[in-house]
């Protein structure tokens, strides 16, 4: 619960918005998903260059 009350406002949205996608995947639109793989797409990147 701590690691929560240290996200910024954009990683509130992001979990936000996972949450609504995860809840009901039908009523998501396509920048909600976009946003979210996007946002994937970099963490995989991050991950990538410090594990090099």
């Amino acid at each position: 619960m701590e690691e929560e009350e240290n996200l910024t406002d954009f990683e509130l949205a992001l979990m936000f918005i996972k949450q609504h996608v995860d809840n009901n995947p039908y009523a998501a639109t396509k920048e909600q998903i976009d946003l979210l793989n996007h946002n994937q797409k970099i963490h995989e990147e991050v991950k990538k260059k410090f594990k090099d």
